[in-house]
């Protein structure tokens, strides 16, 4: 079932911009800049179109138009890297895919920051002073991991907020939350018009600890402990863009030792670089 290989999200995306008329030629370079496979967004395509191929989406219902919708303004959230199970970033960081939960949907890769990266992060969050500009080698750093979090996500650069580093001492933990924005809280309704729904949440581990300071997601009774230099994706709506209640998660208190973390939010739109929330 060639069309049954992408995902729900996907499989959505071709449908819309099919029915929109757009050419094959067009939307399979798009795919494979997704992260699939030429052949199996060759096959997808092929199956997608052919009134006799089981997988045939049907005959198109709307008008058709010539200008394709870009995947990102079609699809309700990031679609992580899953084909492989390492994947090597144009910077040629080689990260390898260790968890795939599919609902709510969690990513769990290793190697995403190498521990230079991470010392060099944390390092610069304790030589900033709160609320000023990083310098300029350490923004540098943060662009990179920025742009890796971007091709890994499959997701533009200026719908995420900026990164942000956060320290855990003995005893510190931020308790059970969820990062989406809450509709009817008049503070959120603000920050929803900077940029739309937070759609999902990267964090990235930068420090070992000794005990404690798990990330805990409540209801599915998962626990992630930190690995320096891995990363923790997690999507904050469900397939169809609902906020997802199953994404209520907390940080664990730390017991012994210190958690640093680098955590950005993903946006629907174009948003500014904002950020003062919990993760």
């Amino acid at each position: 079932m060639a069309v049954q290989h992408l995902t729900p999200e996907w499989q959505s995306w071709l449908r819309s911009n099919l029915e929109r008329g757009c050419a094959t030629s067009v939307l399979l370079p798009l795919l494979e800049q997704g992260g699939w496979p030429s052949d199996v967004a060759q096959d997808a395509l092929a199956a997608a179109c052919d009134p006799l191929h089981p997988d045939w989406l049907g005959p198109l219902a709307l008008p058709r138009r010539s200008a394709v919708a870009t995947n990102s303004s079609l699809l309700t959230r990031p679609q992580p890297r899953l084909q492989h199970n390492q994947y090597r970033c144009r910077d040629g960081t080689l990260v390898r895919m260790v968890m795939h939960h599919q609902q709510p949907e969690l990513v769990l890769m290793l190697d995403v920051l190498s521990p230079k990266e991470c010392e060099a992060l944390m390092h610069g969050a304790a030589q900033t002073p709160q609320g000023q500009a990083p310098a300029a080698e350490l923004r540098r750093l943060h662009a990179r991991v920025e742009q890796r979090l971007s091709e890994l996500l499959g997701w533009p650069l200026e719908q995420s907020e900026a990164l942000q580093v956060q320290r855990y001492g003995p005893g510190g933990q931020s308790r059970a939350h969820t990062d989406f924005f809450d509709r009817s809280d008049p503070d959120h309704q603000a920050l929803l018009a900077q940029g739309g729904q937070r759609v999902g949440t990267s964090v990235l581990y930068l420090s070992e600890v000794q005990t404690g300071g798990a990330t805990h997601f409540v209801r599915q009774g998962l626990e992630l402990r930190p690995v320096q230099g891995a990363w923790l994706y997690f999507a904050n709506v469900d397939a169809q863009g609902q906020e997802d209640q199953a994404t209520w998660h907390a940080g664990m208190p730390v017991v012994s030792g210190v958690k640093y973390l680098a955590v950005q939010w993903h946006r629907q739109q174009r948003c500014r670089h904002i950020g003062n929330s919990e993760a």
